[in-house]
């Protein structure tokens, strides 16, 4: 029983050594650090499969991914959000993250099933994995840039609010595809209308639990507890939103989230105390959430360097295009739509939102939870791994080189 522990703890020395030499020496790199982190997962899936080098192998299994990473890191990046500039972009975010989904899932599902000559409810469903923004990969790589503040949480709170459009998504056509029920526009709009709603009220609710409670103990301010309750109630919001309740756990935690730091701040900070607590509050949850992404990413790269790819490489350059096509034409019809209805995105901002489509962790999960003898699923999770590295890598230098040249202001 001590062995087996010593080599754990031996490793994690290892891995947070590792990666502090990866955010040391490539902090200035071309390539953000978190893309390098996944590289490095990759090669050390890749050295998992040699027996003689005795490495401990790892897996990143679908439960761990929305139960364990995506609460904080969807708290850390939802704790950023201003509550003004939401308000501002709230129907921009949402048209993007419901019409703009189901679109992409649509065209990449019918591009994808005629390519790859796959039934149409099964190319749907594909479609409905990889068509959402991820909120993880989103939050790692938009860091990194200056962007105006508005166009900043217009990209975060599209990522945030489509993952509830994506899991509805893939939940129903799954059913469709597995148990041969029918599906309807109705159904569907019935699934998503309860899954944000629900969501919203739900993580209201939490949130003002934890706030209020924080407020009667007057721990708000208090380094331990008044970091930790958001810690509990995030968590405690996810599980019953989505095992329970069958709602978006992600719009949950955004709702909760925001009602919590409203009556965290709306507390005051007349004392110097207040003032020291509420930094340490905030280093501590940027340590939490970039802790928990280079893990995630380091996970999810080597998932991709341990398996064994089936994927015929001449369809990759295609199944690419199809991912940047979707993309651009959800990005640019939509925002003539909006521009239509005198809510107009300016063309450098609507360049960023294209490039931004990045993919991630998620939808590996969602791939993950597909029944281990579909016929299509070696086929959908070698195609996801390609992309997600993809937009990863090509994303993050088109981004640099696109900033480069740009005034968005």
């Amino acid at each position: 029983m001590g062995d087996p522990l010593i080599s754990w703890v031996l490793f994690g020395c290892v891995f947070l050594l590792g990666i502090s030499a990866i955010e040391h020496y490539f902090r200035k790199s071309i390539i953000p650090s978190i893309c390098w982190i996944m590289l490095a997962g990759i090669a050390y899936g890749a050295a998992t499969r040699t027996p003689a080098l005795h490495l401990p192998k790892l897996h990143l299994a679908p439960d761990i991914v929305l139960f364990v990473f995506l609460p904080i890191l969807i708290f850390d990046s939802s704790r950023k959000l201003e509550w003004t500039e939401l308000k501002s972009v709230g129907v921009e975010a949402g048209v993007f993250a419901s019409v703009g989904v189901i679109a992409s899932m649509v065209l990449i599902g019918l591009a994808v099933g005629w390519i790859a000559r796959i039934p149409l409810l099964d190319a749907l469903l594909f479609g409905a994995i990889i068509s959402a923004t991820d909120p993880i990969a989103v939050a790692a790589i938009f860091d990194r840039f200056e962007f105006p503040e508005k166009l900043h949480t217009l990209i975060e709170g599209e990522s945030l609010l489509n993952d509830g459009t994506a899991v509805i998504l893939f939940t129903t056509l799954s059913m469709a595809v597995f148990q041969s029920t029918g599906i309807s526009v109705g159904e569907l709009t019935f699934r998503l209308v309860l899954a944000t709603g629900g969501g919203i009220l739900l993580g209201c609710a939490f949130g003002y639990a934890g706030g209020m409670l924080g407020r009667y103990w007057h721990e708000l301010h208090d380094r331990f507890i008044g970091a930790l309750l958001p810690l509990i109630t995030m968590y405690a919001a996810f599980v019953v939103a989505e095992h329970f309740l069958h709602v978006s756990g992600v719009i949950t935690v955004m709702a909760g989230t925001l009602m919590l730091t409203k009556i965290h701040y709306a507390a005051g900070h007349s004392r110097r105390e207040a003032r020291s607590a509420d930094e340490f509050f905030n280093q501590f949850w940027e340590f939490s959430g970039m802790l928990a992404n280079v893990a995630l990413f380091f996970l999810l790269g080597n998932d991709i360097g341990v398996h064994a790819f089936t994927l015929q490489w001449r369809q990759v350059p295609v199944f690419i295009l199809i991912l940047l096509a979707s993309r651009s034409i959800v990005v640019y019809l939509l925002s003539g739509t909006l521009r239509a209805a005198h809510r107009e995105i300016p063309l450098s901002w609507q360049h960023v939102l294209n490039i931004g489509g990045l993919k991630g962790a998620l939808s590996i999960a969602l791939i993950l939870l597909l029944p281990s003898d579909y016929v299509y699923r070696e086929l959908f999770l070698c195609t996801t791994f390609v992309l997600i590295m993809f937009t990863l890598i090509g994303n993050s230098l088109a981004m640099r080189w696109y900033l480069k040249k740009t005034n968005l202001t």
